[in-house]
């Protein structure tokens, strides 16, 4: 994820079960959230630190003594905000558990979020509170997560995590558990049972995705599946239960939209990644689209060229990792996406939510063969979603298969692509008479 987006906390500790005196204790390293003074941070890791010695799991290892131990391994803290950094923390302080946290402010919101790591296996458990409209509701929340977390002993059976993955993410492909989808009310009496959603929204939800099966919008399975289970809601910038699930487009600030429920739908089924696939988004925006992706494939990356937007969103996927594992398989940074993610490539899946006049021809290196890319591609006024198959001739001469995915009945209009440093890209002048 985006590093800028919030600041983590770390805290080492180890089980509970050695007797009290000798039981190894917890280190708290005063952390920062994105809106939140530093001040204010430190008074809230205190407190935290405070309610995990409260529930009789942990004691305090003092900062002069944890700072001596990582100063003569000339070790900094500074930079330590991912789970593997964090691992190799614990193992310096001789520690058998660990515990990243995050705190940050989304618009007027705040949320904290903890993550208990154990050091020898990598088994995890977040828990977080509430977004809450004050610091002060977040501080009547810190003994209820220390409390969940005191509670874990092993790792929990719903949580599985990839082989030699470096920072705890969930398997899809270890998923057992499926909402139904044959009735209203029993779709809506699962989720009730196994998400955070309210009804209002689920049943909102379920009656939109009805229509987009209607529309041949969806077609696959599992593409309904991950519709159904993403909460578009803490996307959308707003929670206004009759506007975030109705056939339109909606702002989300910075210039920027979030493109209707249909258009995704329609785009995702078009691209349906496996779980194994690797899948490029240009485009963040809310992070609605990278959020349906998380529930198909286990390695979404994702491009937004407005650093405040990529901040904004990848706070909110941290808020959400607790209720939702899977958007930890997001990797998401603030940059210009004509030119691709050249460190992850080749990718399997490539989707372009912004309009463009061509194909960038750095997104077509980057794709595998046999791989698909879905693309907006014509003017301003409008463009046509092409869905691009790359494959090979009997030579290896690359070849492009086009396919509109409307059947030529529709044109959108999305947000331009635009590029860094101002302006948009367009169609390199000598280029101009060639087909998109």
């Amino acid at each position: 994820m985006i590093k800028t987006a919030v600041a983590c906390a770390l805290l080492v500790f180890a089980a509970s079960s050695a007797p009290a005196e000798t039981r190894p204790a917890v280190a708290v390293i005063p952390f920062q959230a994105l809106g939140v003074s530093a001040a204010e941070a430190h008074g809230l890791a205190l407190l935290f630190e405070t309610e995990l010695v409260k529930t009789g799991r942990f004691t305090v290892i003092e900062q002069s003594r944890m700072d001596a131990v990582l100063t003569a391994q000339e070790v900094s803290l500074s930079d330590c905000s991912d789970q593997v950094c964090a691992v190799e923390i614990g193992k310096l302080l001789a520690a058998e558990q660990i515990v990243l946290g995050a705190a940050g402010k989304i618009g007027q919101r705040y949320y904290l979020t903890v993550k208990l790591i154990d050091v020898e296996n990598g088994a995890s458990l977040s828990s977080e509170n509430e977004q809450r409209s004050s610091l002060d509701e977040i501080l009547d929340d810190l003994g209820s997560l220390a409390a969940r977390l005191s509670a874990w002993d092993a790792a929990p059976p719903e949580m599985a995590y990839l082989d030699g993955g470096t920072h705890g993410m969930w398997d899809l492909r270890q998923r057992t558990d499926h909402p139904p989808v044959e009735s209203q009310e029993e779709f809506v009496a699962w989720m009730l049972q196994h998400s955070p959603e309210e009804e209002k929204y689920l049943r909102a939800k379920w009656s939109r995705a009805q229509v987009t099966l209607q529309w041949k919008d969806i077609r696959n399975g599992r593409v309904l599946e991950a519709f159904l289970r993403t909460p578009r809601q803490e996307f959308a910038r707003t929670r206004n239960v009759e506007v975030v699930y109705q056939h339109m487009v909606l702002d989300i600030g910075h210039g920027q939209t979030i493109s209707g429920p249909h258009l995704v739908a329609r785009m995702t089924d078009y691209l349906n990644p496996e779980p194994e696939d690797k899948v490029l988004e240009i485009g963040t925006g809310s992070g609605y689209q990278s959020a349906v992706l998380s529930e198909l494939s286990n390695h979404v990356y994702t491009i937004e060229i407005v650093p405040e937007l990529a901040a904004e969103t990848d706070a909110i996927y941290r808020s959400l990792y607790a209720r939702y594992p899977e958007y930890q398989n997001i990797t998401g940074k603030a940059d210009d996406g004509y030119y691709g993610w050249q460190e992850y490539a080749p990718f399997d899946r490539i989707i372009v939510t912004c309009g463009i006049d061509h194909i960038p021809p750095e997104l077509l290196k980057q794709l595998k063969v046999n791989g698909v890319m879905l693309i907006p591609v014509g003017p301003p006024s409008g463009q046509t979603i092409l869905k691009i198959t790359k494959t090979l001739d009997a030579a290896g001469n690359v070849l492009l298969e086009r396919e509109d995915i409307y059947g030529g009945r529709v044109k959108e209009v999305f947000a331009p692509f635009a590029a860094r440093g101002g302006g948009v890209h367009s169609q390199p002048s000598d280029a101009a008479g060639a087909s998109p």
